[in-house]
């Protein structure tokens, strides 16, 4: 399991994930999305935490494999969806050491609840030789959440080889 946090405009959004490398049920090694926390100034953290994890992609990974995925959280009502399509391999720079990695685009995003409503795209490039990290990853969302218009853009990438030296 593993946590990415970033900031925009003071407002922190946190992804959780946890990847499942091996398992004896078809289909269900990949990787996970179990929580989304956003924490604006001011305010208390808004939580995304499905009854099951939201998958990402399957390992191990499968050039043009196309899948749909949905989760809901009991606690907040919100529901989730998003088709997930292997596309290309790509490099990451991590300061300036180049790493493989699988480009995995998350496409037709929703979440929808009391007061939620926006639709997101997703880019992921997962390094699976580190066991399916996501090296660099850009999430897009656009809607309302509660009386809000929002329109944000959060990128990140490693900065340094996992397991390397910073």
């Amino acid at each position: 399991t593993y946590e990415v946090a970033a900031e925009l405009g003071g407002t922190t959004t946190t992804t959780g994930y946890e990847v499942i490398e091996a398992s004896p049920v078809p289909g269900e090694a990949g990787l996970y999305v179990t929580f989304v926390a956003t924490r604006a100034p001011g305010s208390a953290t808004a939580r995304f935490q499905p009854a099951l994890p939201l998958k990402v992609v399957e390992l191990p990974i499968v050039p043009s494999a196309t899948f749909t995925t949905a989760g809901t959280d009991p606690a907040s009502q919100v529901a989730v969806s998003w088709r997930s399509t292997v596309t290309t391999k790509t490099r990451v720079d991590a300061c300036g050491t180049p790493l493989d990695a699988y480009r995995v685009q998350l496409s037709d995003g929703r979440a929808v609840g009391p007061a939620l409503d926006v639709t997101f795209t997703a880019a992921y490039a997962i390094g699976t030789q580190y066991g399916g990290l996501s090296l660099a990853d850009e999430l897009v969302v656009q809607g309302n959440e509660g009386d809000d218009t929002v329109s944000r853009r959060i990128k990140s990438t490693v900065s340094a080889e996992p397991g390397g030296r910073a």
